[in-house]
């Protein structure tokens, strides 16, 4: 009796170790550590700041919750490199993103103060909420309509890992 009690407690221990990575995995921190590192991003839009200024770009998502938009537009999050044409305000460091939910309604929520070009002094608070469409180890297909860019205009960003 003793033995078969012990026996049931160290295969239920075994399997609780076989889940433990994928429960970490499945949290908040585990989802967006799958973000982290360098994307190469192809946008899709009728928004002309993404789709003739900026139609291409490269992000990195940071493991402290911060990113960067390295080059060209990032049309899904309506932010723009510094550097991109166009009227957007530059982004100011940080640019802090969390992954909020699971599964089918998995979003990515970014936040980050916009330098107005003109007037650089002038800082102004911007967001994005981004509909995760797809999300692999080496693909990400975001969808979102914030930040800076045509009011009510659906942009798709379309990610490929570089690192």
């Amino acid at each position: 009796m003793i033995r078969q009690t012990v026996n049931s407690l160290l295969a239920a221990c075994v399997v609780a170790l076989a889940l433990a990575p994928s429960v970490r995995a499945d949290s908040a921190e585990g989802r967006a550590r799958r973000l982290v590192g360098t994307w190469t991003v192809q946008n899709e839009t009728t928004d002309p700041q993404y789709a003739r200024r900026t139609p291409t770009g490269q992000v990195t998502f940071a493991a402290d919750g911060t990113m960067t938009v390295d080059e060209g537009g990032f049309a899904a999050a309506g932010i723009v490199n510094g550097s991109a044409r166009g009227s957007c305000h530059r982004p100011q460091a940080p640019i802090s993103f969390k992954v909020l939910g699971a599964g089918a309604k998995q979003k990515v929520y970014l936040s980050w103060t916009g330098a107005a070009r003109k007037a650089p002094t002038s800082l102004y608070p911007q967001d994005a909420v981004l509909d995760v469409v797809k999300l692999t180890r080496n693909e990400m297909i975001l969808a979102g309509q914030g930040g800076c860019g045509d009011v009510g205009a659906v942009r798709i960003s379309y990610l490929t890992r570089v690192r």
